[in-house]
């Protein structure tokens, strides 16, 4: 359990929030570009494949891509020009494969809205902990300078 000081003021807790660089989101909207020219080459190709398969059902074994030529085309890099920008295109690359591997299921509002107020009920107990962990360590802070200052 994480214990708050008491010397925590609010400029401090503002300090916290994340501040995003307009570098990496250009980089990140460049590979998202990217990413997305890439899975529509492989989509209009498939598509084409599929046409063509239906017209002629033996065209399909030397014309159709492969899943491994689907994986060598993701892929590919771009020159790096550091490695901190590299070790980015990895982890978006990443994350990208992880999101496109994410299956969405619907569920009923009521299931939705049980777990939002479980959720909601979760930071509401975290809160208060820190805050009467934060007034705890106020007072015995005041205790120990009264008992200091006599």
């Amino acid at each position: 359990m994480h214990r708050v000081h008491a010397s925590l003021t609010l400029s401090d807790s503002l300090q916290d929030i994340k501040v995003v660089e307009t570098e990496m989101l250009s980089v990140l909207e460049h590979w998202l570009r990217k990413i997305e020219e890439e899975a529509s080459k492989i989509f209009k190709q498939k598509q084409e494949n599929k046409a063509e398969t239906k017209a002629t059902p033996s065209a399909s074994q030397g014309s159709g891509m492969t899943k491994s030529q689907s994986v060598q085309v993701s892929s590919t890099k771009l020159p790096v020009s550091s490695s901190s920008r590299g070790l980015m295109e990895e982890r978006t690359k990443i994350q990208f494969i992880r999101w496109s591997q994410t299956r969405v299921y619907r569920v009923s509002s009521d299931v939705r809205n049980e777990a939002m107020r479980e959720r909601l009920e979760q930071v509401r107990n975290s809160v208060s902990q820190v805050m009467l962990q934060a007034m705890q360590n106020n007072r015995s802070n005041t205790e120990i300078r009264a008992t200091l200052s006599s």
